[in-house]
């Protein structure tokens, strides 16, 4: 084999090697229950998803918001205020 045929194809096998990994950085799959908000160079571009998202690798920045709801119980508090009155408070936090 000529010594430029291989130096060809190795350059060939790099650049395909790097073009097959700014691919795999660029393509995200958001789920149904979460979104993307995309910040190109700090500025905020938009919310992006469900389904496939295309970002440019190193400039754009995402983040990932979910969308399912947090049911927090608390714990029961007795409450004695100086009145002889007693009372008992049971509350649910939701956080989304």
């Amino acid at each position: 084999m000529n010594a430029a045929l291989i130096v060809n194809i190795v350059l060939l096998v790099l650049l395909l090697a790097v073009v097959a990994g700014l691919l795999s950085q660029s393509i995200r799959v958001v789920r149904e229950y979460q979104r993307v908000v995309v910040f190109r160079l700090g500025k905020c571009i938009g919310e992006r998803g469900p389904g496939a998202v295309l970002l440019i690798p190193f400039v754009d920045r995402p983040v990932w918001v979910g969308l399912r709801e947090l049911f927090v119980e608390v714990p029961i508090r007795r409450a004695s205020p100086r009145t002889m009155f007693r009372s008992r408070s049971i509350s649910w936090c939701i956080a989304r």
